[in-house]
């Protein structure tokens, strides 16, 4: 009987955990919002960044936690469009939500 060894490697990598909220395309029915993108291993500093429709830079801020609460920038009736890029690393999707 032929023994048969198996060996399994699994690599495991730093991959950004993307984008977590307000999810993509997503209709948003207030104007205090909190971002939220997901952990990188290793990473201490993300660069957050908001835009406008007309693609106008409104927040360009260095974060050091997965999340940002924006209270002021964000109007009714309007379309904006959010990245995150971990310092380090490669930028996120672009995400867009509307008021």
């Amino acid at each position: 009987m032929k023994k048969i060894l198996l060996l399994t490697i699994i690599s495991v990598s730093s991959v950004f955990g993307g984008l977590i909220h307000p999810p993509d395309g997503s209709e948003l029915n207030y104007i205090h919002v909190k971002f939220r993108w997901g952990l990188e291993d290793g990473i201490n500093e993300y660069q957050f960044q908001l835009t406008n429709e007309s693609e106008a830079l409104l927040i360009d801020s260095l974060v050091t936690d997965t999340f940002l609460i924006i209270t002021n920038e964000i109007e009714w009736l309007s379309i904006y469009h959010w990245r995150v890029y971990p310092v380090n690393g490669d930028w996120s999707s672009l995400y867009s939500f509307s008021t």
